[in-house]
């Protein structure tokens, strides 16, 4: 706890802080939370805002714990970030200073800071390589100070991506008289004049 004549901390002069964020994909296009194996898309937007309904926050810090699978290609403009590898866990934890003190968002029409982080998925499949168990990836995200905080329940959230190797794709044709169900692999995009051969796709089936 800080514990000084501070008038933005009351008049007890204790910073109780109230610090909370919010982390979501703000990749673009329709990406969802689904990355796909050798997918065309090869990098994810988290977004992270923070804000604070309490006291003024002091030496704040967000902190993020990703796998191995997925790094951080960028980070914000500004922001400056330390990295703690476990190469036990294969995971590792970036933590991050943020402005100092971090306001109450009553202060000066002070409006919640975003983050955005680009993390790289080329090696997200990595590890479902070596072990078909691993279904999932999650990033965790949590802000702390070295205030006394109101309510913690809401400093932390993580985000889930499911791996998926394949896509199942529906293809019609006027020329046939049939709907051919194909079930192999189409997250990478097809290239123009690619031709695709009916007689290599698979079984038929009719409606």
């Amino acid at each position: 706890q800080k514990q000084f004549d501070n008038k933005d901390c009351g008049v007890d002069n204790v910073c109780v802080t109230d610090l909370y964020l919010n982390m979501h994909d703000t990749s673009s296009g329709s990406v969802g939370k689904i990355i796909y194996f050798k997918e065309y898309k090869n990098q994810r937007n988290i977004t992270i805002a923070i804000g604070n309904n309490g006291e003024n926050a002091y030496s704040p810090k967000l902190k993020l714990l990703l796998p191995y699978t997925l790094q951080v290609s960028d980070l914000p403009t500004g922001l400056r970030c330390n990295r703690n590898d476990d190469i036990v866990q294969k995971n590792y934890t970036l933590t991050c200073s943020l402005m100092d003190p971090f306001p109450r968002l009553s202060s000066l029409s002070f409006t919640p800071k975003t983050y955005t982080f680009k993390i790289n998925t080329n090696q997200a499949f990595s590890e479902m390589i070596k072990d078909n168990s691993i279904t999932k990836v999650t990033i965790h995200a949590e802000v702390v100070s070295g205030n006394k905080d109101e309510n913690m329940e809401n400093n932390k959230q993580s985000l889930t991506y499911e791996l998926r190797a394949k896509a199942s794709v529906s293809i019609s044709a006027s020329s046939l008289d049939r709907t051919i169900i194909d079930s192999r692999n189409f997250s990478m995009l097809i290239k123009e004049r690619k031709k695709i051969h009916t007689s290599t796709i698979g079984p038929h089936f009719k409606h």
